[in-house]
């Protein structure tokens, strides 16, 4: 009798039911989205914001180490120190390098440019580099894809060397792509023909950009590099060894087998240590930061809306079966006359809920997934994938909306007398 009674109430209670369904359908489906895209937003947005730059930078430890007397900075004294250009592909063979994006090597000077003092960087821009396991393509335009050149980018096979010519420093000098330039060093002239005007928005605006074997050609640095810069695919920092302050050797073995295989910053740029002795890597703490800040944000953005479709959800399901409640009034009457006790009438619209519950919730996950990979592919410009765990959860958070949406409703059930609603009838 009790299956009849439910089955009979979704027959001649069709719109109400659907409209319910439907409210937790929209409330899970936008759960469902937000937490798929919250389980994949880490790499997504950590690939969107690698394009801004690198977050690690390699440099010789000797160039890392303060010296002063007295209080002066003496560093500037000091005899400068180098990196060899021909350990680069080790950056590729630690743990986590499929996590290492793009990494470009940088050899700089001070150049003489119609009669100006200005910067003149060498670099990689697009070079293949093979290493055990595979082989990848790296530099300057992977590391900076915002970079953006007016003309064509340098051609590192080409002679003569070519160069790209910060925007503000062109504008100041007058020059344009396609003309030769004389770039001086100890009053010796090298010409460079001009493929580009560089826009970046920063420093580089005012400096000369050109391969690195042209630099290390003008400064006698023969396979010598002054500094590397990385960009790595990461994780926020543990909270907890950010407030302890704890280093790799602070850990015992099993949390350090558990950092060393998570790719926080700090275990990357310890396995890059490891892989360049004579090197220092620091992890560029500004953009480590902002990159962790910014998941934060996004995250806790994403929990705020789940939770209002959820409570927007559960509104409407009250409001719904309230209206059921009010319209079976006469049903549930002559129920409780009959001898139905209190718990039976509601266990009713209980069970109602229950299986409205699972049909949303399933109907919800559906949409949710479709929800996510659409997100995915207008926000990020790939898809979301979908994790499985989503689905007990959104048949869960369907189940309690829809328990939650009948508290009221089953309040006023306990209030109803049956001789007087069959009065009234």
């Amino acid at each position: 009798m009790f299956f009849r009674i439910v089955t009979e109430s979704f027959r001649r209670q069709r719109r109400r039911k659907v409209i319910a369904i439907t409210a937790l359908m929209l409330g899970t489906s936008v759960a469902v989205a937000m937490l798929n895209i919250t389980l994949n937003i880490g790499d997504k947005i950590n690939q969107e914001l690698k394009a801004f730059g690198a977050n690690l930078l390699i440099v010789p430890k000797g160039e890392a180490l303060p010296l002063e007397i007295g209080g002066e900075d003496l560093r500037q004294l000091r005899a400068e120190d180098y990196l060899p250009e021909s350990e680069l592909p080790k950056i590729k063979e630690i743990f986590w390098r499929n996590n290492i994006l793009a990494f470009a090597p940088v050899l700089d000077t001070s150049v003489s440019l119609r009669g100006r003092t200005v910067k003149m960087v060498g670099t990689w821009f697009s070079r293949p580099v093979q290493f055990d396991g595979g082989s990848a393509v790296t530099g300057v335009r992977h590391l900076n894809s915002f970079w953006k050149v007016d003309g064509a980018w340098i051609d590192e096979s080409r002679e003569p060397p070519q160069a790209l010519i910060g925007q503000a420093l062109a504008k100041a000098l007058q020059i344009k792509p396609g003309d030769t330039i004389e770039i001086e060093q100890r009053n010796r002239p090298e010409p460079f023909v001009v493929t580009g005007l560089l826009t970046t928005g920063g420093a580089e605006d005012d400096q000369v950009f050109t391969t690195l074997a042209a630099v290390q050609k003008l400064t006698h640095r023969a396979g010598q590099i002054k500094r590397v810069l990385v960009s790595a695919l990461t994780t926020p920092e543990s909270k907890v060894y950010e407030r302890l302050g704890r280093t790799a050797r602070d850990l015992s073995p099993e949390e350090f087998e558990r950092w060393y295989c998570t790719p926080l910053v700090s275990s990357i740029a310890f396995q890059l240590s490891q892989v360049f002795p004579t090197a220092e890597v620091k992890p560029l703490r500004q953009v480590v930061e902002s990159e962790g800040k910014i998941l934060d944000k996004m995250s806790l953005m994403m929990a705020l809306i789940s939770a209002l479709a959820l409570a927007a959800s559960a509104l409407a399901v009250m409001s719904t079966m309230m209206t059921m409640v009010l319209e079976r009034q006469t049903e549930i009457g002559l129920m409780k006359a009959i001898g139905s006790s209190n718990g039976q009438v509601v266990g009713l619209f209980l069970a109602e809920a229950f299986i409205m519950g699972i049909m949303g919730g399933i109907m919800g996950c559906g949409v949710g997934v479709l929800l996510a990979r659409l997100i995915g592919g207008v926000v990020f410009g790939s898809s979301i994938a979908p994790k499985l765990m989503t689905l007990p959860l959104a048949l869960i958070a369907a189940e309690v909306i829809a328990l939650i949406g009948c508290a009221a409703p089953a309040r006023k059930l306990l209030g109803f007398h049956p001789v007087e609603i069959l009065r009234n009838a």
